[in-house]
């Protein structure tokens, strides 16, 4: 064998039994003062009853990035269920039909805002164009195309 082999070995071996011979004895006492039914104890946290619009509105309202933001508008309940049921008038200025879930009707052009507060920025012969996040997104007419994923 290698000479600086040999004084490698014999240096990691003299570690070693220096680390096991000179470490601290474990306290014995310490250990005898716990008893065997000792369990762990996980503190409970406290259990809050307030609904997440008014957690929402405290976060917005906390200017927890130093500057205030606007709350968004309410939206209609009534609203929550719609679909676009046709397209109609001419080429040059069409309006896209709108049902709601009560069966009440409203016909809405390009510019106008859809229930859910989404700007109609055109609108086909097939369906509607829409601004989503600064993106344009096509919305077919109810049953043309297959379910869209967001």
């Amino acid at each position: 064998m290698n000479i600086l082999l040999k004084r490698w070995l014999l240096g990691v071996a003299t570690a070693t039994v220096a680390v096991v011979f000179l470490a601290p004895v474990p306290q014995r006492k310490a250990l005898a003062d716990a008893k065997s039914d000792d369990g762990w104890l996980v503190p409970r946290l406290p259990i809050t009853t307030t609904d997440s619009q008014s957690v929402v509105s405290s976060l917005v309202q906390s200017k927890l990035w130093g500057s205030s933001a606007e709350t968004p508008p309410a939206v209609d309940d009534k609203a929550s269920r719609w679909r676009i049921a046709g397209i109609t008038g001419r080429p040059a200025e069409r309006y896209a039909i709108i049902q709601f879930g009560d069966d009440r009707v409203q016909q809405l052009k390009a510019g106008d805002k859809l229930p859910d507060g989404t700007l109609i920025s055109a609108v086909g012969e097939r369906g509607i164009c829409v601004l989503l996040a600064r993106k344009k997104r096509n919305l077919p007419l109810d049953g043309q195309a297959a379910a869209i994923v967001w």
